[in-house]
C-alpha cells in the first residue's frame, strides 16, 4: 500500500464587510489550501463560509420633536412623511412635513416652534390733544411676550382716534355764534302728506304688487317717527293719506282708481289712511294679456281724479312703478305737460323702473337721487351712500320718460330688477323709505329762525337751533335775503335761491387701527354755501368700517394637509388667518379626496370642516365600473332659437356672453377639440313684425348656417329687439330650424351631439305658418333627430320651497349662498303654471325630451344671472357628455394602478348595473341603492 497525502487547510481569514449598509445582507471568510490531497488522501473541506448580517434597519432615525409643538404623524420608512404642529401662540419655523429619503436622511431639518408676540390689554384713552376743533386721543398696550425667529410680530402698541371737544369754527364756515339766519326746510313741520301710487298692472308685476303694502307701512312708520302725520284716531287732516292707480290692464289699458274696501274702511274712498291701503292693494292684479302701458296717461289720470289735498302744510308725492317704457296712447300728454303739472303742484316724483345705475368699479346700485347720490345695497338689509354714479341707458325710452323726469322733479329713480331679484329687497325697501322720508321732510312751506350755536356740536363746527317763525311772510322774504315792506306787504330785493354745492369726496384716509377693526374716514368741503332759501348742505363726513389682521395673533391655525395630499391657503399669505379665509385640499396622483375639499375659518376661530383624507384610487385585485367619455372625436351642434320681440334686449346681450363660455366648458371636457371635429353653432330669430313674422337664419360672414365659435359673435350681433313684434310662434321657429340648418351626421371619425336652446318670454302665438304644427309632431321630430331641447321661458320653479332658476327632468336648481358653488340642485322641485300655454308648449316638452327648462325672469335679475348662467352651462355640458359616454370595466393591479376597458355588447348591462351599485344576477340588475339628491 501507499500513504497518500490528505488535504491540509490554513487558518480562516477575518470576516469581511456586510454586503449591505442596511437591511438583510451577508459576510464571508476564506482559508487557503496548504497541501493538496492525492490518491486516497482526504479531500479538502469548504474554503468559503458565509453568515447573515443586518447592520441596521432601512429606516430614518426618529427626528426630534420641537419644544412648544408636537408630531402629528411619523413614518420612518423610505418615502414616509413625518408631520408637525405648533401649540397656540407659536409659529412653525421650517417645513411642517419631513420625508425620509433613499439615503435614510430627511429632506429637511426638524422645525422649531418660535414664540409669537403676545400683547396686553389696551389702556384707557388719554386726554384730547386739543381743546377745540379736531384733535386726537391715544391709548397703548404692553408687550407680554416678545416674538422670536419666525414668531408673529407684535401689532401696534399705540393707536389714536380723532377727538373734537368743541368746535372752533361755527356753522357752515361762514356764520359765528348767535348769528340769526332765516331758513326753509330746517325742521319737520309738515302736518301730513298725500302719496299717489301709480302702478303698472301688466303680467310681470306680481313682485312689485306684493312689495307695496310692506313699503307703505315702513314709510308711514318712518314719517310718524318724525312727527309727519298722526296715528289712527287723529283728525283726517292730520293723517298721511295714500291713493292707488293702476294702468296697463287689458282690454283698453287705461288707468283706473282702486278704492278702499267699504266693509273695512267705510266709506269707500280714493284717498285713504295707511290702515285702509291694504284693502285697495289686494285688488291689484297682474294681467296676463296686458299690452299697452302709457305711464303719462296714468299720471294725468291720477292728478285729475284723486282729491289730493291742496291745503297748506300738506306735502305732495307720487311713486310710479313699471317695468316697461312708455307706450304712447295719448299723444297730447307730453313730457313737458307732465313735468309742469307735477312741478306746479309741488309733487316730488319717485320712479321704480327698468333702468340700471352703477357706482365705483361699476358695482350695481339700488337707485340714485336728484343730488347724484347712489345707494348700494347689502344682503343683510343695510345700504350705503356712494358717489360717482353712472346711469345705464334704460329700457327703450325709460331713461328720458321716467328716470330723468323724476330727477328733474327733485325725486329719485330705482332699479326694478334689484327689487324683483329678492336678495336685496330688504336693503331696497330701507333705502327707498329713507330717501322718500327725507324728501317729504324737505317739502315744507314753513320758515324758521335759526341761531348759530356752539353748544350743538358737530364735526367741524357748531349747528343751527331752529324754531318756527311767528311771521312766515317776513321769514320767507329774509330767507331769500330780501327786505319785507310792511306797508305794502312786498318782499323787496329778494335773491334767487342758491343751493349748497360741495366738493367730491376725498379718498378714504388710513384705518384708525392697523389690526382688528377700526374706522376709515373721508370728507368733503363746502364750495358754495346755501343762500336765499337754497337747499342746505348735505353731510360733510363719511366713515366706514375697516378690518386688519388680529391684534393678538389669534385666528384659525394651520389645519394641516391630508396624508398623500396637500392644502392651499387661498388669498392669504400665512397662518393664523381671520374669519372668512379659505383653505382648499387636494390629493396626490393616484389618490382621491374623501371629505370636503374646502374649509373656511368661522367666527369662533374654528375651521368649518375637518381635514379630509386621501384614499387610493383603487384597491389591488378589485373591480370597478365607470362612465367615461368616448375615445371617439366628439363635437356638438347647438342651435339657438331666439325671440326678437321688444322685451328681449337683455337676453340677446346675454347670448353674446354665454356661448363662448359654453364652448370653453365643452372643450374642457374634450368635446370639440379636434380640428376636424369642432363644435358649431346656429342662430334662428323669430317674432319680428316684418316680414310676416317668419323665422329666419342669421348666417356667418361666410354665409354658413352652422358655423364655428369664431364666427358666432358676428351672427348673434344681427339679432334685433323689434319694438313692433307681435306674433311669437316658437313651434314654427323650431320647425324652420330643423328644415334649414344642415346638422352633421356622425361618422367613424367624429360623433356629433345635437342640441337646441329656445329663448322667449311669451307663450306660443300660433302664426299663419304654424297652424299645422302641434306639440306632438314637433316633439316627435326632435326625438327622431336626437335633438336635446332646453327652453328659457316665462315659467317659475319652486326648489326647496323658494323660487328657483330652473330644472331638469329629475332635479331643480336654485342660487347658492356658498362662495364655492354658484347653484344648488335638489329633488324638491315644483313647476309653476307658467305664462299662458308656456308650460305645456315649451317646459313639459323640453323635460320630456330629457332637457331642461329655465325661468327667464330670473335671468333678467342681474344679481342671480351669474348663478343661472353657471347652472345652464353645467347642465347642458353634462347632457352632451352623457350622450358620448361609455361604460368602462376597470381592474386594479397589485401596484394600485387602474386599467379600464370599454364594456362589450355581452357585458354592457352588467357594467351599467355595477356602475349604479347593483348586482347583475341571472340577467337582471338587483340591489341598486336608492338615489339621493346631490
Amino acid at each position: 500500500p501507499t500513504c497518500d497525502p490528505d488535504c491540509v487547510l490554513g487558518d480562516w481569514t477575518e470576516w469581511g464587510a456586510c454586503s449591505v449598509t442596511c437591511g438583510d445582507g451577508s459576510v464571508t471568510r476564506t482559508r487557503p489550501v496548504i497541501q493538496q490531497p492525492a490518491g486516497a488522501g482526504l479531500p479538502c473541506g469548504p474554503l468559503v463560509e458565509a453568515e447573515p448580517c443586518n447592520p441596521r434597519p432601512c429606516v430614518c432615525q426618529e427626528p426630534s420633536t420641537p419644544a412648544n409643538g408636537q408630531r402629528l404623524t411619523m413614518n420612518l420608512s423610505i418615502g414616509g412623511r413625518t408631520t408637525y404642529q405648533c401649540d397656540e401662540r407659536f409659529t412653525m419655523n421650517g417645513g411642517p412635513i419631513l420625508t425620509c429619503k433613499d439615503d435614510l436622511t430627511f429632506d429637511l431639518s426638524p422645525p422649531t416652534c418660535d414664540p409669537d408676540c403676545i400683547l396686553g390689554s389696551w389702556t384707557e384713552w388719554g386726554a384730547c390733544s386739543v381743546t377745540c376743533g379736531i384733535g386726537s386721543v391715544t391709548r397703548t398696550r404692553p408687550v407680554i411676550q416678545q416674538p422670536a425667529g419666525a414668531g408673529l410680530p407684535c401689532g401696534p402698541q399705540a393707536e389714536t382716534e380723532p377727538c373734537n371737544p368743541k368746535p372752533c369754527v361755527l356753522c357752515e364756515g361762514q356764520y359765528t355764534q348767535n348769528d340769526l339766519v332765516y331758513r326753509v326746510n330746517q325742521i319737520a313741520l309738515i302736518p301730513s302728506t298725500d302719496v299717489l301710487i301709480v302702478v303698472d298692472e301688466s303680467r310681470s308685476m306680481e313682485t312689485e304688487h306684493a312689495w307695496l303694502p310692506n313699503m307703505i307701512r315702513a314709510l308711514e312708520t318712518s314719517l310718524n317717527n318724525l312727527g309727519i302725520g298722526r296715528p289712527l284716531g287723529a283728525a283726517a287732516n292730520q293723517r298721511n293719506m295714500y291713493a292707488l292707480v293702476g294702468f296697463g290692464k287689458a282690454p283698453d289699458a287705461t288707468a283706473h282708481l282702486f278704492l278702499s274696501n267699504p266693509s273695512t274702511c267705510p266709506p269707500a274712498r280714493s284717498l285713504y289712511p295707511v290702515e285702509c291701503y291694504g284693502s285697495a292693494n289686494e285688488q291689484l292684479e297682474a294681467d296676463p294679456v296686458g299690452r299697452v302701458e302709457d305711464g303719462y296717461q296714468a299720471i294725468q289720470f291720477a292728478m285729475d281724479n284723486i282729491p289730493w289735498r291742496r291745503t297748506p302744510g300738506v306735502a305732495h308725492n307720487m311713486i310710479f312703478i313699471s317695468d316697461e317704457d312708455r307706450d304712447v296712447v295719448s299723444a297730447g300728454i307730453t313730457r313737458d305737460r307732465i313735468k309742469n303739472l307735477l312741478q306746479d303742484n309741488g309733487f316730488i316724483l319717485n320712479v321704480v323702473i327698468d333702468n340700471k345705475f352703477y357706482g365705483p368699479q361699476d358695482v350695481q346700485l339700488l337707485g340714485v337721487d336728484h343730488t347724484g347720490t347712489g345707494y348700494l345695497g347689502q344682503v343683510i338689509g343695510s345700504f350705503s351712500e356712494v358717489d360717482q354714479v353712472r346711469m345705464g341707458p334704460g329700457y327703450a325710452s325709460t331713461k328720458n320718460d321716467y328716470t330723468n323726469l323724476a330727477l328733474e322733479l327733485r325725486g329719485a329713480a330705482w332699479d326694478i330688477a334689484i327689487l324683483r331679484g329678492g336678495r336685496l329687497s330688504a336693503a331696497f325697501t330701507n333705502a327707498f323709505t329713507q330717501v322718500k322720508t327725507a324728501e317729504i321732510q324737505r317739502q315744507t312751506d314753513r320758515c324758521s329762525n335759526c341761531i348759530c350755536s356752539a353748544d350743538a356740536q358737530a364735526d367741524g363746527g357748531g349747528s343751527f337751533n331752529c324754531t318756527e317763525s311767528n311771521n312766515q311772510e317776513v321769514c320767507k322774504c329774509r330767507s331769500r335775503e330780501g327786505q319785507f315792506n310792511q306797508a305794502n306787504g312786498a318782499c323787496e330785493g329778494a335773491q334767487d335761491p342758491v343751493d349748497c354745492v360741495v366738493s367730491q369726496w376725498s379718498d378714504f384716509g388710513p384705518c384708525s387701527t392697523t389690526c382688528d377693526s377700526g374706522v376709515a374716514r373721508r370728507t368733503r368741503t363746502i364750495l358754495t354755501p346755501a343762500r336765499a332759501g337754497g337747499e342746505s348742505c348735505p353731510s360733510l363726513d363719511f366713515r366706514q368700517l375697516c378690518v386688519g389682521p388680529p391684534c393678538d395673533g389669534s385666528g384659525c391655525r394651520d389645519p394641516g394637509a391630508p396624508q398623500d395630499g396637500e392644502r392651499t391657503l387661498l388669498g392669504v399669505q400665512q397662518f393664523p388667518v381671520q374669519p372668512g379665509a379659505n383653505v382648499r385640499f387636494s390629493c396626490n396622483p393616484g389618490f382621491q379626496l374623501v371629505g370636503q375639499s374646502l374649509t373656511f375659518c368661522n367666527f369662533d376661530l374654528r375651521w368649518s370642516n375637518p381635514v379630509p383624507r386621501c384614499q387610493a384610487v383603487c384597491i389591488p385585485n378589485s373591480q370597478n365600473y365607470k362612465l367615461e367619455t368616448s375615445t371617439l372625436n366628439v363635437a356638438a351642434d347647438v342651435i339657438m332659437v331666439v325671440d326678437e320681440s321688444r322685451s328681449m334686449g337683455s337676453e340677446i346681450q346675454w347670448l353674446k356672453d354665454i356661448i363662448p363660455r359654453f364652448n370653453d366648458a365643452l372643450t374642457n371636457r374634450k368635446i370639440g377639440t379636434m380640428e376636424s371635429c369642432r363644435n358649431r353653432f346656429a342662430v334662428v330669430g323669430f317674432g319680428r313684425a316684418s316680414p310676416q313674422e317668419t323665422a329666419y337664419l342669421l348666417r356667418s360672414i361666410n354665409g354658413e348656417a352652422l358655423y364655428p365659435i369664431s364666427d358666432y359673435a358676428g351672427a348673434v350681433s344681427a339679432l334685433q329687439e323689434d319694438q313692433n313684434g307681435r306674433i311669437e310662434d316658437g313651434y314654427q321657429a323650431i320647425n324652420f330650424a330643423i328644415n334649414n340648418i344642415p346638422l352633421r351626421t356622425s361618422t367613424s371619425n367624429c360623433s356629433f351631439s345635437r342640441n337646441m336652446i329656445l329663448l322667449t318670454d311669451e307663450d306660443r302665438d300660433t302664426g299663419r305658418l304654424g297652424r299645422s304644427l302641434n306639440r306632438g309632431n314637433i316633439q316627435s321630430e326632435l326625438q327622431r333627430l336626437r335633438i336635446k331641447l332646453n327652453v328659457i321661458v316665462d315659467n317659475t320653479f319652486q326648489v326647496d320651497g323658494v323660487r328657483g332658476i330652473g330644472r331638469s327632468s329629475t332635479v331643480g336648481f336654485r342660487e347658492s349662498s356658498d362662495p364655492s358653488s354658484c347653484y344648488i340642485s335638489s329633488s324638491a322641485v315644483v313647476t309653476g303654471p307658467g305664462y299662458g300655454n308656456t308650460k305645456n308648449s315649451y317646459t313639459d316638452m323640453a323635460l320630456a325630451l330629457g332637457g331642461g327648462a329655465w325661468d327667464i325672469l330670473q335671468l333678467r335679475d342681474t344679481a342671480i344671472r351669474d348663478a343661472m348662467t353657471c347652472a345652464i352651462i353645467d347642465v347642458k355640458v353634462n347632457e352632451i357628455s352623457s350622450e358620448v359616454q361609455t361604460c368602462q370595466i376597470c381592474s386594479c393591479n397589485l401596484a394600485g394602478q387602474e386599467q379600464c376597458v370599454a364594456a362589450t355588447a355581452l357585458n354592457r348591462d352588467q357594467c351599467y348595473c355595477g356602475y349604479q351599485g347593483g348586482q347583475f344576477v341571472l340577467g337582471s340588475c338587483v340591489g341598486v341603492p336608492s338615489k339621493c339628491p346631490c
